[in-house]
């Protein structure tokens, strides 16, 4: 495993009371911050062209030029 994907939690929960609060929230499913784990101390031992890789997917997922199939 090179990476894992990470729920932003806090981010979400933030902007949840922070709608809450203003009275903007409505009812219904809630799509948050999502991201990839950091690789910490292994950065060293995975080669510069799977991290670029792992890089160009994460950049293809957020501007939409890799599909998924799933509509938010």
């Amino acid at each position: 495993m090179i990476t894992s994907a990470v729920k932003g939690l806090t981010e979400g929960t933030t902007d949840l009371v922070k709608k809450a609060f203003d009275g903007s929230i409505a009812g219904g499913n809630f799509v948050g911050s999502a991201g990839i784990a950091d690789y910490h101390d292994f950065a060293s031992v995975v080669p510069m062209d799977v991290q670029e890789k792992v890089a160009g997917v994460v950049a293809g997922l957020k501007d939409g030029s890799i599909k998924t199939g799933v509509t938010l």
